[in-house]
């Protein structure tokens, strides 16, 4: 769970300190819900053709949708993927934009 009460951010996630600006600056640049952002996977971002795919099941809507993202996000969600992988060994979590919060 992201928000647990008693546990920093940084024991949630492992003792890996995981940086919140690509958070950030995803949900600014795509619009994105805040929920919907947390539940994305690795397998929702296809990075080589710069989108992002909203399942249907976490969406407001409840219909899938495809969002573009520019260059330089991409370039910021593949560097994610190192913290990603550090938390990842630590909580066995498979989000992009929110490491520790689970997949």
């Amino acid at each position: 769970m992201l928000f647990e009460r008693g546990r920093t951010r940084t024991q949630r996630s492992g003792g890996v300190r995981i940086p919140q600006a690509p958070l950030w600056r995803f949900l600014i640049e795509t619009a994105c819900r805040y929920g919907e952002a947390r539940a994305l996977t690795w397998a929702d971002v296809d990075l080589a053709a710069r989108v992002v795919t909203l399942r249907a099941e976490t969406t407001k809507a409840r219909r899938a949708r495809s969002l573009p993202i520019t260059r330089a996000m991409a370039a910021e969600l593949e560097g994610c993927a190192s913290y990603a992988e550090l938390v990842q060994l630590a909580t066995y979590s498979t989000a992009v934009c929110n490491p520790g919060a689970g997949g």
